[in-house]
């Protein structure tokens, strides 16, 4: 089974190539926001590992929680690609993939705290349970949005006193807060595309349908938009 798969959740854009769960390339830029030179990773992903378009069995995509430009953009191109090639699409959560990057680290059935940087003083977090085939992290609870204040408190509610490592660029931003919820790693800070491609494998193996007309960018909290003008309905809120 071939795969292209995105993560645009941050300002680290990635793109991986893989073949029944082998990494055979991938391609990481710091973009601001992801736009043309997403096509340009995607192109040199694809050539760099002797796959084209039509040899893809599926293409993936993270659909967040993360930057809202960079959500849109990234599952645009994935939808477009999609459409182009005739291609299922599925979706995979950024922190769900985030997670996986502690895999090594937190042994089966162990907690995972991702915890990426949502501006305005806050966090967006996962709490996160290791599979045992270490595929595919299963949700403890819902992602939230929440203040790193209330990060140790969100931990400890739902996972007691099992045991809890973090992992993220919220670490960097809210060094204390992190510390408090778990033990910190030092894996990679943000989505890979090679981490969404293993849990899309995942549930491809799984029977998982095209997600094509359904999959949409989880933003968490309303948009600029929906703040300033709560009034407006109908149309796009997420566009501006």
């Amino acid at each position: 089974m071939k795969l292209l798969a995105l993560d645009t959740s941050t300002f680290t854009a990635s793109v991986a190539v893989l073949s029944d769960g082998t990494i055979l390339e991938e391609r990481d830029a710091k973009v601001r926001p992801p736009s043309e030179s997403l096509l340009v990773l995607v192109r040199d992903a694809l050539s760099s590992s002797g796959v084209t378009l039509r040899d893809l069995d599926a293409i993936a995509c993270g659909v967040g929680p993360g930057s809202f430009t960079g959500l849109r953009i990234g599952l645009a191109t994935a939808k477009g690609l999609c459409f182009a090639a005739q291609k299922p699409l599925v979706s995979v959560s950024s922190l769900a993939a985030l997670a996986l990057e502690a895999a090594k680290e937190a042994r089966a059935g162990k907690l995972v705290l991702a915890i990426l940087d949502a501006k305005r003083r806050e966090l967006y977090a996962g709490l996160f349970r290791m599979d045992p085939n270490g595929s595919a992290p299963v949700p403890v609870t819902s992602e939230v949005v929440l203040g790193p204040d209330e990060l140790g408190a969100f931990v400890r509610a739902h996972a007691g006193s099992t045991y809890v490592v973090v992992v993220g660029d919220g670490i960097d931003v809210y060094p204390e807060a992190a510390a408090q919820a778990g033990r910190v790693l030092s894996s990679r800070r943000t989505p890979s595309a090679a981490a969404v491609g293993t849990i899309a494998t995942a549930r491809l193996a799984g029977g998982v349908p095209d997600e094509i007309a359904t999959a949409t960018p989880a933003y968490l909290r309303p948009t600029e938009a929906e703040l300033k003008f709560p009034e407006v309905k109908g149309g796009d809120p997420h566009v501006a």
